[in-house]
């Protein structure tokens, strides 16, 4: 599973687009909390992977 894109809404939305197709979609994410995970893929991936464990 790899993360092909990482798009940041205006209105605190956070999508994360995967390899599978899948898109996995956050709320109330802070433009700044957006620039951590983004620049952070091991912290972005343990996100990912608790966020599909409770789907």
């Amino acid at each position: 599973m790899d993360i092909l894109n990482i798009n940041w809404k205006p209105n605190n939305t956070l999508e994360i687009l995967l390899s599978t197709g899948s898109v996995i979609t956050f709320t109330d994410v802070s433009f700044s909390n957006h620039l951590i995970l983004s620049n952070n893929p091991t912290l972005l991936d343990k996100i990912i992977l608790s966020k599909k464990h409770t789907l």
